[in-house]
């Protein structure tokens, strides 16, 4: 278990600096609206590691993809992930996205979003 548990945690961080120029909080502090809970957000690779599921999303981010400065165009995109209401598909539906508009010159911008939980939030 502890071996598969340091592959998963390996792979995640090799995924996420492969696609992932710079990430930032959107809050510095607690999420407003939020009250505390004991589900932690953790990451599912699926579809043989094409793709990364989100769940539990505790702290909302923004990660940044910019474009070769000799390509920019000045134009920039936020990429809002899919995933069905209850998780993120950010590698497939956001970063992956944002590469292939940085191809174009255009800056893309993939939030990574709370959903709507009683657990968490007070409304």
């Amino acid at each position: 278990m502890k071996r598969f548990a340091l592959i998963f945690f390996i792979s995640i961080i090799a995924m996420h600096a492969l696609y992932a120029q710079q990430t930032i909080t959107l809050y510095d502090d607690a999420v407003p609206n939020s009250k505390p809970y004991g589900t932690k957000e953790w990451w599912q690779p699926v579809n043989n590691g094409s793709d990364t599921l989100v769940h539990y999303t505790s702290q909302p981010t923004l990660t940044i993809f910019l474009p070769d400065k000799k390509m920019a165009t000045g134009t920039a995109v936020v990429i809002c992930p899919g995933g069905g209401y209850w998780i993120t598909s950010i590698v497939k539906e956001g970063f992956a996205v944002a590469k292939e508009f940085n191809k174009m010159g255009i800056a893309a911008f993939v939030l990574k979003y709370r959903m709507p939980e009683d657990s968490v939030m007070i409304n």
